[in-house]
């Protein structure tokens, strides 16, 4: 086995929030998402991004359009996301918290929308949680949010997924609330069962970031 500081290279560094996970612990104990499914319900992928080369999987699809074709991301942000979580331990640039996993892509934006801001039906977020569910996601990632309400057929598709074993990992929003946003303040209900994380950002400190909700109810 490889002792933590084996780990801490100048790669490992530039992704700032490995430090803070305290990553290394996890990496020298086996725990690199080695075998593991995650799945980034978001907007899409950059399919010829380097850092991602060989993390993306054969059933990543666009869940609106039903077109795996359509996956590609065009606005940036589900790629992203895709590289803090499974970029490459290449000995460039920075690599993902789960550079051993790979990569589930759910491009799940309403048509268009990507040109102003992407913006997301809870209808589509639900089919693309299933989807990631059928296809064998242990962990989803939704770095989205901001609904006024938790409609039904999210609801359920969530609480089909922690009945499935996933972990459902939520953004917390960045409106500075003392709560977060939907669907993260799912969370924080019965139907979560200790599976789904509402995370925040910090600062260069370590502190909560002034933009970020806080987890209020959802905080263990």
């Amino acid at each position: 086995a490889r002792p933590a500081s084996f780990f801490e290279t100048a790669e490992y560094h530039a992704n700032r929030g490995l430090d803070v996970l305290g990553a290394s612990s996890a990496y020298a104990a086996g725990a690199t998402g080695q075998g593991v499914r995650v799945a980034v319900i978001d907007s899409g992928v950059d399919l010829d991004h380097p850092e991602l080369a060989g993390r993306i999987l054969g059933a990543s699809t666009d869940i609106v359009s039903g077109d795996p074709a359509q996956v590609n991301d065009i606005d940036g942000h589900g790629t992203a996301v895709a590289g803090l979580i499974v970029a490459r331990r290449n000995q460039e640039l920075s690599h993902g918290v789960a550079f051993g996993a790979g990569l589930l892509a759910v491009r799940a934006d309403s048509a268009g929308s990507c040109a102003s801001g992407c913006t997301f039906a809870q209808s589509d977020v639900a089919a693309a949680t299933d989807y990631a569910v059928a296809h064998g996601a242990r962990v989803i990632n939704y770095s989205l949010g901001g609904a006024a309400s938790l409609g039904a057929s999210l609801s359920t598709a969530l609480a089909d997924a922690v009945d499935g074993g996933a972990i459902l990992v939520f953004a917390a929003g960045n409106e500075g609330a003392p709560e977060p946003t939907l669907p993260a303040g799912f969370a924080a209900t019965a139907a979560a069962d200790g599976q789904a994380i509402a995370v925040g950002a910090v600062d260069a400190g370590g502190q909560l970031a002034s933009f970020s909700n806080a987890a209020g109810s959802a905080r263990e």
